[in-house]
Protein backbone atom coordinates (compact mmCIF):
# COMPACT_ATOMS: atom_id res chain seq x y z
CA UNK A 1 0.00 0.00 0.00
CA UNK A 2 2.74 2.33 0.38
CA UNK A 3 4.00 3.46 -2.80
CA UNK A 4 0.27 3.19 -4.24
CA UNK A 5 -0.49 5.06 -0.43
CA UNK A 6 2.35 7.55 -2.11
CA UNK A 7 1.06 8.11 -5.60
CA UNK A 8 -2.78 8.73 -4.35
CA UNK A 9 -0.98 11.63 -2.40
CA UNK A 10 0.56 13.24 -5.17
CA UNK A 11 -1.60 12.34 -7.39
CA UNK A 12 -4.27 14.60 -5.29
CA UNK A 13 -1.98 17.49 -4.99
CA UNK A 14 -2.57 18.04 -8.18
CA UNK A 15 -6.55 17.95 -8.50
CA UNK A 16 -6.72 21.66 -8.02
CA UNK A 17 -4.56 22.22 -11.27
CA UNK A 18 -6.88 19.95 -12.85
CA UNK A 19 -9.61 22.05 -12.06
CA UNK A 20 -7.71 25.11 -12.74
CA UNK A 21 -7.17 23.62 -16.21
CA UNK A 22 -10.87 22.81 -16.32
CA UNK A 23 -12.59 26.36 -15.86
CA UNK A 24 -9.89 27.93 -18.32
CA UNK A 25 -11.23 25.81 -21.17
CA UNK A 26 -14.65 24.76 -20.27
CA UNK A 27 -17.50 25.49 -22.65
CA UNK A 28 -20.50 24.65 -21.94
CA UNK A 29 -22.04 24.65 -25.50
CA UNK A 30 -19.26 22.32 -26.66
CA UNK A 31 -19.64 20.40 -24.34
CA UNK A 32 -23.43 19.73 -24.34
CA UNK A 33 -22.65 19.26 -28.36
CA UNK A 34 -20.30 16.59 -27.38
CA UNK A 35 -22.16 14.47 -24.74
CA UNK A 36 -25.17 14.49 -27.66
CA UNK A 37 -22.67 13.20 -30.12
CA UNK A 38 -21.65 10.60 -27.83
CA UNK A 39 -24.47 9.47 -26.32
CA UNK A 40 -26.07 9.04 -29.78
CA UNK A 41 -22.89 6.77 -31.26
CA UNK A 42 -24.42 3.64 -32.49
CA UNK A 43 -20.69 1.85 -33.31
CA UNK A 44 -16.92 2.24 -32.46
CA UNK A 45 -16.22 3.77 -36.28
CA UNK A 46 -18.34 6.82 -35.22
CA UNK A 47 -16.43 7.61 -32.10
CA UNK A 48 -14.00 9.76 -34.95
CA UNK A 49 -15.08 12.95 -33.81
CA UNK A 50 -13.90 13.01 -30.53
CA UNK A 51 -10.42 13.74 -32.07
CA UNK A 52 -11.51 16.65 -33.71
CA UNK A 53 -11.73 19.88 -32.65
CA UNK A 54 -13.30 21.32 -30.40
CA UNK A 55 -14.47 17.60 -29.35
CA UNK A 56 -11.32 16.83 -28.43
CA UNK A 57 -10.78 19.79 -25.75
CA UNK A 58 -14.31 18.27 -24.37
CA UNK A 59 -12.71 14.75 -24.45
CA UNK A 60 -10.08 15.81 -22.06
CA UNK A 61 -12.61 18.31 -20.09
CA UNK A 62 -14.44 15.09 -19.20
CA UNK A 63 -11.63 13.10 -18.01
CA UNK A 64 -9.84 15.49 -15.87
CA UNK A 65 -12.91 15.67 -14.07
CA UNK A 66 -13.87 12.05 -13.90
CA UNK A 67 -9.96 11.77 -12.72
CA UNK A 68 -10.38 14.57 -10.11
CA UNK A 69 -13.44 12.98 -8.57
CA UNK A 70 -11.52 9.34 -8.42
CA UNK A 71 -8.39 10.54 -7.09
CA UNK A 72 -10.46 12.65 -4.21
CA UNK A 73 -12.49 9.13 -3.63
CA UNK A 74 -9.26 7.33 -3.27
CA UNK A 75 -7.72 10.02 -1.16
CA UNK A 76 -10.56 9.72 1.53
CA UNK A 77 -9.86 6.34 1.34
CA UNK A 78 -6.47 6.09 2.39
CA UNK A 79 -7.04 8.39 4.63
CA UNK A 80 -9.98 6.80 6.70
CA UNK A 81 -8.90 2.95 6.02
CA UNK A 82 -5.98 3.31 8.14
CA UNK A 83 -7.41 4.96 10.91
CA UNK A 84 -7.45 1.71 13.20
CA UNK A 85 -3.93 1.02 12.50
CA UNK A 86 -1.78 2.86 15.61
CA UNK A 87 1.67 3.30 16.03
CA UNK A 88 3.38 4.98 19.15
CA UNK A 89 6.28 7.52 18.18
CA UNK A 90 8.16 9.31 20.41
CA UNK A 91 8.20 13.33 19.37
CA UNK A 92 11.86 15.04 20.05
CA UNK A 93 11.36 18.01 17.52
CA UNK A 94 8.71 19.23 16.00
CA UNK A 95 9.52 22.24 12.81
CA UNK A 96 7.98 25.08 11.96
CA UNK A 97 3.88 24.30 10.14
CA UNK A 98 5.36 24.58 6.83
CA UNK A 99 1.52 24.82 5.70
CA UNK A 100 1.88 28.56 4.52
CA UNK A 101 5.62 27.98 2.68
CA UNK A 102 4.15 24.47 1.22
CA UNK A 103 1.10 26.48 -0.38
CA UNK A 104 3.27 29.49 -1.51
CA UNK A 105 5.37 26.94 -3.50
CA UNK A 106 2.68 25.32 -4.93
CA UNK A 107 0.66 28.20 -6.02
CA UNK A 108 3.88 29.19 -8.14
CA UNK A 109 3.93 25.30 -9.71
CA UNK A 110 0.16 25.37 -10.48
CA UNK A 111 0.33 29.30 -12.32
CA UNK A 112 3.17 28.19 -14.26
CA UNK A 113 1.44 24.85 -15.46
CA UNK A 114 -1.77 26.22 -16.13
CA UNK A 115 -0.14 29.17 -18.51
CA UNK A 116 2.32 26.29 -20.32
CA UNK A 117 1.33 25.04 -23.62
CA UNK A 118 -1.02 23.12 -22.10
CA UNK A 119 -3.48 25.14 -21.06
CA UNK A 120 -5.17 26.02 -24.12
CA UNK A 121 -7.13 22.77 -25.06
CA UNK A 122 -8.25 23.93 -28.16
CA UNK A 123 -4.59 23.40 -29.56
CA UNK A 124 -4.53 19.80 -27.92
CA UNK A 125 -3.51 16.68 -29.68
CA UNK A 126 -2.86 13.39 -29.42
CA UNK A 127 0.97 14.37 -28.97
CA UNK A 128 0.36 17.11 -26.47
CA UNK A 129 -1.83 14.43 -24.77
CA UNK A 130 0.86 12.00 -24.32
CA UNK A 131 3.44 14.85 -23.66
CA UNK A 132 0.99 16.48 -20.68
CA UNK A 133 0.60 12.44 -19.35
CA UNK A 134 4.73 11.71 -19.47
CA UNK A 135 5.29 15.30 -17.45
CA UNK A 136 2.80 14.32 -14.80
CA UNK A 137 4.39 10.97 -14.60
CA UNK A 138 8.16 12.31 -14.64
CA UNK A 139 6.92 14.89 -11.32
CA UNK A 140 5.18 12.05 -9.73
CA UNK A 141 8.09 9.69 -9.53
CA UNK A 142 10.14 12.82 -8.35
CA UNK A 143 7.94 13.61 -5.89
CA UNK A 144 7.86 10.11 -4.45
CA UNK A 145 11.59 9.52 -4.79
CA UNK A 146 12.02 12.58 -2.72
CA UNK A 147 9.10 12.45 -0.49
CA UNK A 148 7.66 15.65 -1.20
CA UNK A 149 4.12 14.41 -1.09
CA UNK A 150 3.37 16.91 1.62
CA UNK A 151 3.71 19.46 -0.90
CA UNK A 152 -0.34 19.10 -1.06
CA UNK A 153 -2.94 21.77 -0.72
CA UNK A 154 -5.76 19.44 -1.23
CA UNK A 155 -4.81 17.88 2.32
CA UNK A 156 -4.95 21.40 4.08
CA UNK A 157 -7.88 23.07 1.74
CA UNK A 158 -10.24 20.27 1.59
CA UNK A 159 -9.67 17.92 4.76
CA UNK A 160 -8.33 20.92 6.72
CA UNK A 161 -4.53 18.88 7.71
CA UNK A 162 -2.24 20.92 9.13
CA UNK A 163 1.40 19.50 7.50
CA UNK A 164 3.87 19.25 10.35
CA UNK A 165 7.81 17.73 9.47
CA UNK A 166 8.34 15.94 12.68
CA UNK A 167 11.61 14.27 14.03
CA UNK A 168 11.43 11.35 16.54
CA UNK A 169 13.82 9.38 18.58
CA UNK A 170 15.25 7.21 15.88
CA UNK A 171 16.68 10.37 14.39
CA UNK A 172 13.80 10.01 11.41
CA UNK A 173 11.73 12.67 10.29
CA UNK A 174 8.63 11.87 10.02
CA UNK A 175 5.22 13.86 8.40
CA UNK A 176 2.34 13.92 10.57
CA UNK A 177 -0.90 15.66 9.42
CA UNK A 178 -3.10 17.09 12.06
CA UNK A 179 -6.06 19.33 12.52
CA UNK A 180 -4.51 20.92 15.34
CA UNK A 181 -2.62 24.59 15.52
CA UNK A 182 1.07 24.58 15.51
CA UNK A 183 1.11 26.27 19.22
CA UNK A 184 -0.90 22.66 20.08
CA UNK A 185 1.28 20.95 18.56
CA UNK A 186 4.38 22.04 20.25
CA UNK A 187 3.23 20.89 23.17
CA UNK A 188 3.83 17.25 21.85
CA UNK A 189 7.50 17.56 22.05
CA UNK A 190 8.95 14.93 24.13
CA UNK A 191 6.04 12.70 24.72
CA UNK A 192 5.13 9.58 22.50
CA UNK A 193 1.85 10.09 20.48
CA UNK A 194 -0.55 7.55 19.04
CA UNK A 195 -0.29 8.16 15.24
CA UNK A 196 -2.86 6.35 12.76
CA UNK A 197 -0.27 5.39 10.00
CA UNK A 198 -1.14 5.97 5.96
CA UNK A 199 1.53 5.28 3.96
CA UNK A 200 5.24 4.69 5.08
CA UNK A 201 6.53 8.00 6.91
CA UNK A 202 3.36 9.63 7.18
CA UNK A 203 0.87 9.75 10.08
CA UNK A 204 -2.62 11.06 11.06
CA UNK A 205 -2.48 12.65 14.59
CA UNK A 206 -5.58 13.14 15.76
Amino acid sequence: MSKLGKLILFLSSIVPMFIFLIILNINLSNLRDFILKFTNVKKISDLYFIFVQPYFSCLIIILLMILSFIILFLLFIVLKANLGYKMNEKIISIRENNTIEILNFYIIYIFTFVNSIFSDFSKANIQSLLVFTLLLIFIAFFFIKNNLIYINPTLYLLFKYNIYLVNNEKEETIIILSKITHKEMKKNEGTILSLHHIVNGIYIYK
